[in-house]
């Protein structure tokens, strides 16, 4: 057994992995959607398999919202689990 799949053992027997996976997903945020993006984004939250971003432009809200099923596939295939459903801007 690896390393890896000894941490990821523990943190599945210990009911951590899916914290450890959103995580993941923040973690990911400025490299899937770029450095200007992740700028404007003040805060990063995940309930229930649900993305809450919030952010500092309206107008960037707005060009998110139309991307948003793109944006989750991307950000779920960084992290290599389907850890989001769906994604909501604020």
């Amino acid at each position: 057994m690896s390393l890896g799949d000894a941490i990821t053992h523990y943190l599945k027997r210990n009911r951590l992995f899916g914290r450890y996976l959103e995580e993941e997903v923040r973690a990911a945020w400025p490299e899937v959607m770029g450095i200007v993006i992740a700028n404007h984004t003040k805060d990063l939250q995940i309930e229930k398999g649900v993305l809450l971003v919030k952010l500092d432009s309206a107008v960037l809200r707005t060009e998110l919202e139309m991307g948003r099923e793109l944006i989750v596939r991307r950000l779920n295939e960084k992290v290599g689990y389907q850890v989001l459903n769906s994604i909501r801007f604020a």
